[in-house]
C-alpha cells in the first residue's frame, strides 16, 4: 500500500451527521466529494465551514475522488 500523499486546494463546506467526515468543494472543477477526516494527514487551516484551505490526502484517494 502507498503511503505517498499530495495537498489539494478545497473549499470546507460542512462536516458530515456522523462528525466523521468534511464535504468539500473541489478547486479543480467545483466538484463536491465527501473526505473521511481520518484520511486528512494535514491541513494549512483550521478545518471549518466555509474556509477555503489546502489538505494533505492520499494521493489515491484524491485521485479517486478527482481533486487533482
Amino acid at each position: 500500500m502507498s503511503t505517498d500523499t499530495c495537498w489539494v486546494d478545497v473549499e470546507i463546506l460542512r462536516e458530515s451527521p456522523t462528525g466523521l467526515a468534511w464535504l468539500v468543494r473541489s478547486s479543480v472543477d467545483d466538484s463536491e466529494q465527501w473526505i473521511p477526516k481520518r484520511a486528512i494527514a494535514d491541513s494549512e487551516d483550521d478545518l471549518e465551514p466555509g474556509v477555503h484551505t489546502k489538505i494533505e490526502l492520499p494521493t489515491v484517494l484524491a485521485e479517486e475522488k478527482g481533486l487533482v
